[in-house]
């Protein structure tokens, strides 16, 4: 790319926050600012008020997480304990939090009576853990992301953070994200 169609670039982008970094090649990364995932979640929250009347509100009390049998085999042969990993770039590709947090991540789908579906593309084994002790554990919320699934339009995601108050991911959140 031309110095000038950089440049040109730039300026079409002015809203969105830059990184340059330069290793052999130069690359740009847009990550979304604050108040761009303000909107965000003030889009998931109009996305989801006119359908409301289509759904039950089902109480879910657990956040789930599927993984092959191997996986769980594997950590309870160790010390029982699931570890942490960098987030991936799934979601919004600007998401501030890829890449640069890692975590446990978990599912809140249910049906309408409160209960996680049956089957999940993500693994044939699940571990189920009550919201309750994840909150006391975890207590402080940020939204972080809203998408839709690229081979299915119709299906959307909401990215919740949950942080230990005055962790380093703590304060990264913050930084990036609106506690809810």
């Amino acid at each position: 790319m031309a110095p000038h169609s950089m440049g040109t670039l730039l300026n079409h982008f002015s809203h969105l926050s830059y990184k340059l970094r330069i290793n052999s090649l130069l690359s740009l990364c847009l990550v979304l600012t604050k108040n761009q995932v303000i909107e965000l979640q003030e889009a998931a929250e109009q996305y989801i008020e006119p359908r409301r009347p289509q759904y039950d509100d089902a109480v879910c009390t657990y956040l789930y997480r599927n993984k092959s049998r191997e996986y769980f085999d594997k950590i309870f042969s160790d010390d029982g304990i699931m570890k942490t990993y960098l987030k991936d770039a799934s979601g919004d590709l600007r998401s501030p939090i890829n890449g640069k947090i890692c975590g446990l991540f978990f599912c809140a789908n249910v049906n309408r009576q409160g209960q996680p579906f049956p089957t999940s593309p993500f693994g044939d084994t699940r571990v189920l853990i009550r919201i309750e002790t994840i909150l006391k554990l975890a207590p402080d919320m940020f939204f972080a992301d809203f998408y839709c699934m690229q081979n299915n339009q119709e299906i959307h995601h909401v990215t919740i953070v949950l942080t230990k108050k005055e962790s380093r991911v703590n304060h990264f959140c913050k930084k990036f994200f609106t506690q809810t």
